[in-house]
């Protein structure tokens, strides 16, 4: 049906929209109807991004993003040194936990899937800096946290190619 989506209880038939009820047009000469198209586009763009029906693989909306790495689900503690993630962590938060100056490799047997991130703390007094191995780690200025309790996050964005974006060191 025109003006309505197809996602599980939705609240969105705009049918019966009309240019007269609830005022015409609003300050820009857009019409009643034509703002119910706006938040309808809205939610089409939303039910595509998670798709129509997220009950499929998961039981909520809440699920689907904790499992697209949205939505921190746990807490973990790096103190290998070098440290080096895995892909079960995406959507977690790792503690790095070093005294002195530790690293984080970031190679390709991470293998997150585009939109999948893991975030990232210094949480001891060495600074933290992430090293790659066969993969592409973009970030800007540097690749390192900037003291005890920066945070970053690590998003894959391709196949073996990763952005860092947080609290980051200028040198």
């Amino acid at each position: 049906m025109p003006g309505s989506s197809a996602y599980p209880g939705a609240l969105d038939n705009f049918a019966a929209a009309s240019p007269t009820n609830l005022g015409d047009e609003d300050t820009t000469g857009r019409t009643h109807s034509e703002r119910h198209d706006d938040v309808e586009a809205a939610v089409e763009n939303i039910e595509t991004e998670l798709g129509v029906n997220p009950a499929g693989a998961f039981t909520d909306v809440a699920a689907r993003l904790s499992n697209s790495g949205w939505l921190s689900t746990s807490v973990a503690t790096g103190t290998a040194n070098p440290y080096t993630p895995t892909n079960s962590q995406a959507g977690e938060t790792v503690l790095i936990n070093h005294a002195s100056a530790g690293t984080v490799t970031i190679g390709t047997a991470l293998a997150l899937t585009a939109g999948e991130r893991i975030d990232f703390v210094q949480y001891g007094a060495g600074q933290t800096t992430f090293s790659e191995s066969s993969v592409t780690i973009r970030s800007t200025p540097t690749k390192k946290l900037r003291a005890q309790y920066s945070a970053a996050s690590l998003l894959c964005i391709g196949t073996n190619e990763y952005l860092l974006t947080g609290d980051l060191s200028a040198t």
